[in-house]
């Protein structure tokens, strides 16, 4: 056995006469050889080709090892304490190794003689980056952050043997923070030359790569003085085994030693720069996916490292507490989310469940070679001005902690998805994180969506696969974009016009819109008894309510509106299998649970705690994973069977029709999850997919042809027909003419006739005899007349 202190310390003689660090190590090495905790530590050791590496968790290490003062001296010499730590593991090793009767003797693996231990320091408690300043150099650190670039993998020299020129003696050169220094002279006696000439062959390389960290910071850390500030990141340089441990949107912790880099010289003069830039050499990085992936493979849910959100015992009792202590929770959920904007309570509940989001199935999460499919639910807010749409969108993110804010109007394609350039030191190309591959496995909201400038079709596949593809400058890979796209976006007429499309009034192309889960349709129609709740609610926000102020109370038929848009025809095959399923009795439809809590609560009074409810959230999204139960599985089938039949049966009479796939399926599976975890429960129940089919009746007025074929438009005038219910109303007559006549042929003044019976006249004709002519109903037969033939 061997001492180890030349291995570890340059100056091994004078480090062996201080009598406290030789009793540092004596402690530290009684700890990793005798309790439970030290010898896990030594069993996790590795090896590769830059020598052997040991993770610590440092908060164990520091409560366990008896050792006073141990984090003061490993941030204020990491060098010394890393030397001291790894010492003791070798002869804790060793120890182990040599005792046959130990039951770990087998297990433990001893480095070989001379070869230096590099334990990586983890759970270091971290320092904001805005208390990074001159004094910290050479200082251990620890950063939580979010990276935001990787650039390439490059091999960098520690050291190599020089050649001297006039004695042709061999020296070994060590190159300090990888600098590249020649020896000052030749340590040979008689000899003094200064001119040494590289061995080749003689380097000794490891792999480095550089990374940039943004910092986050939770929302006690996030002082007013930050808000509007660029966020601060800093430069990591890793090294080793460390090196491809993470990629751009990864959230990571950090921890290594401060240093410093010299600017390049001043371009005009060619003079140096007495300037500095700060980086961290990382000594480890606690990546949280990695750790989630662990965890998961162990099947150990409570070993799961959560870096965005820390939950004392205390909070999640509340959370829990919550569940058991409100009669109509997911109203009381629903009211807490803006609750600045009165109203809009069915779009409320809608982006209260993509903040839950749906969960994969057991027996699709443990099977690797099936299709992955999406979780995250992407809604999609349409309406006039003033309605409160960016207040909701920026309400959304500050629930998540990962949440990302950007406006369309300034947004490019490399912003959202991930850009490509050149490194500033190592010209290499690096790969830069966007918006969205930021926001993984959180909300990005997208303000102003229908006045972005970047190619909206490079949102298709990180919306639907939850990823980002990257084939530039010769790189390709994959990045993980898990989000939720919540956007907001107004009509390009200024006001909706309730006689048009979405796709018309939006000029968005269908495949985008076809990705949302949920599009809500926010219309400012004139509603004298809306108008004096929310002026009273906006007057309650600013003052003291006044006595004239008028009761939040509803009508029962106020407070349902959003029933009145709900087509019967596809929610009565959802109420007669409810009907079937279940034995109670009907309850009040979603909305005017909803309705009727916003009305009573007072406003804002009984409003949950953002920092509550964001940690209400994020505890739901990790523990809680339901599962459709029988009722719920019927229920949903039959709802979507009802719209395909629904869906065939437009599609034979109009040109303008709502595709149904199996991807609306799959969207209201999602948000009958989310339903569920929204109150902490494994199962998915029938109540569950009630409120999930109204949720999505209530969404599809967007795609709906005959959606503002009635009633008043913006300007409180008589919404005209829209082109798809013309087009039927004429096909439907003249089926009707064909079985009076038993013909199928028409003239052009007998079409324009039966036209205008229906009040289709002038150059609206012609358009509708064109689209029926297209969709095959009529065939042209010589110059004025045309032949019916029904599909």
């Amino acid at each position: 056995m061997h001492d180890g202190w030349g291995t570890y310390f340059e100056e091994a003689e004078s480090v062996c006469e201080n009598e406290g660090r030789r009793e540092v190590v004596r402690k530290l090495a009684r700890f990793f050889s005798n309790s439970p905790i030290g010898h896990e530590v030594l069993l996790g050791m590795t090896t590769g080709a830059q020598g052997p590496t040991v993770p610590v968790n440092f908060e164990l290490l520091n409560a366990n090892a008896g050792v006073r003062g141990l984090e003061g001296a490993l941030r204020d010499d990491p060098h010394e304490a890393l030397s001291c730590i790894a010492l003791a593991m070798a002869r804790a090793a060793e120890e182990i190794k040599y005792n046959r009767a130990h039951e770990h003797a087998s297990r433990v693996w001893l480095p070989p003689v001379g070869a230096r231990i590099t334990p990586r320091m983890t759970h270091f408690p971290r320092t904001r980056l805005a208390e990074l300043r001159s004094h910290r150099h050479a200082q251990f650190f620890a950063l939580r952050g979010t990276v935001t670039r990787c650039s390439s993998v490059l091999l960098q020299c520690k050291g190599m043997q020089f050649k001297c020129h006039k004695c042709l003696d061999s020296l070994w050169q060590s190159f300090d923070n990888y600098l590249f220094t020649q020896p000052e002279s030749c340590p040979t006696d008689g000899c003094r030359s200064r001119t040494f000439q590289p061995v080749a062959g003689s380097e000794m390389l490891v792999d480095w790569q550089r990374l940039k960290v943004q910092e986050i910071l939770d929302e006690e850390e996030l002082a007013d003085a930050e808000i509007g500030r660029i966020p601060r990141s800093l430069t990591v340089e890793v090294a080793g085994d460390l090196v491809r441990s993470c990629t751009p949107g990864d959230v990571v912790q950090v921890a290594g030693i401060v240093r410093l880099l010299g600017v390049d010289a001043d371009a005009p003069t060619g003079k140096k720069q007495g300037l500095y830039d700060i980086y961290l050499e990382a000594n480890s990085i606690l990546n949280q996916r990695s750790a989630e992936r662990t965890a998961d493979a162990n099947r150990d849910q409570s070993q799961k490292l959560d870096l965005d959100l820390s939950l004392t015992q205390q909070e999640e009792r509340q959370y829990l507490a919550l569940r058991h202590s409100h009669r109509d929770l997911f109203a009381q959920l629903v009211s807490s989310l803006c609750p600045t904007i009165f109203g809009h309570e069915m779009v409320k509940a809608g982006l209260l469940l993509a903040l839950f989001g749906g969960s994969v199935g057991g027996e699709q999460s443990a099977d690797k070679d099936r299709v992955s499919v999406r979780t995250s639910i992407h809604c999609l807010l349409v309406g006039d001005p003033g309605l409160g749409k960016s207040q909701m969108l920026r309400s959304v993110s500050s629930l998540t902690p990962r949440g990302v804010f950007v406006s369309g109007n300034s947004s490019t394609t490399a912003g959202l998805t991930v850009m490509v350039g050149r490194d500033g030191v190592t010209g290499e190309f690096a790969l830069e994180a966007g918006a969205l591959v930021l926001a993984d496995e959180s909300v990005c909201c997208i303000d102003e969506f229908d006045k972005m400038s970047a190619d909206l079709s490079s949102l298709l596949e990180p919306m639907e696969q939850q990823s980002v593809s990257v084939a530039k400058a010769g790189i390709l890979a994959t990045l993980s974009a898990r989000t939720s796209v919540i956007a907001a976006a107004n009509p390009a007429f200024g006001h909706y016009h309730s006689g048009k499309s979405v796709v018309e009034n939006l000029k968005i192309p269908s495949p985008v819109l076809s990705r949302f889960d949920l599009i809500f349709i926010m219309l400012d129609e004139p509603d004298k008894r809306r108008d004096q709740l929310v002026s009273a609610h906006v007057a309650a926000r600013f003052g003291q309510p006044s006595a004239t102020q008028p009761s939040f109370k509803r009508s029962r038929l106020d407070r349902s509106p959003m029933r009145r848009n709900v087509d019967p025809k596809v929610v009565r095959v959802g109420a007669e299998a409810a009907t079937s399923l279940t034995t109670t009795a009907p309850s009040q439809p979603l909305s005017q649970r909803l309705a009727d809590y916003e009305c009573t609560a007072g406003g804002e009074g009984r409003a949950l705690n953002p920092a509550f409810l964001r940690g209400y959230i994020a505890y739901a999204r990790r523990h809680v994973h339901p599962k459709l139960s029988h009722n719920a599985k019927v229920l949903l089938k039959q709802y979507w069977l009802g719209l395909r039949d629904a869906s065939r049966k437009e599609m034979s009479h109009s040109e303008i029709s709502t595709p149904v796939t199996t991807r609306q399926l799959e969207s209201i599976v999602r948000l009958a999850q989310a339903r569920a975890r929204s109150e902490f429960r494994t199962v998915v129940t029938a109540r569950d997919a009630e409120d999930v089919i109204e949720i999505t009746q209530y969404a599809k007025r967007a795609f709906d042809p005959q959606f503002g074929a009635c009633g008043l438009d913006s300007n409180g005038n008589k919404r005209a027909p829209g082109k798809g219910k013309k087009v039927r109303w004429f096909v439907d007559a003249l089926r009707q003419q064909v079985a009076l006549r038993e013909s199928t042929l028409f003239e052009v003044d007998e079409l324009k006739v039966i036209a205008e019976r229906l009040g289709v006249v002038n150059s609206a004709f012609h358009e509708v005899l064109e689209n029926v002519n297209h969709q095959g109903f009529l065939l042209k037969k010589g110059r004025d007349a045309y032949v019916f033939q029904d599909s």
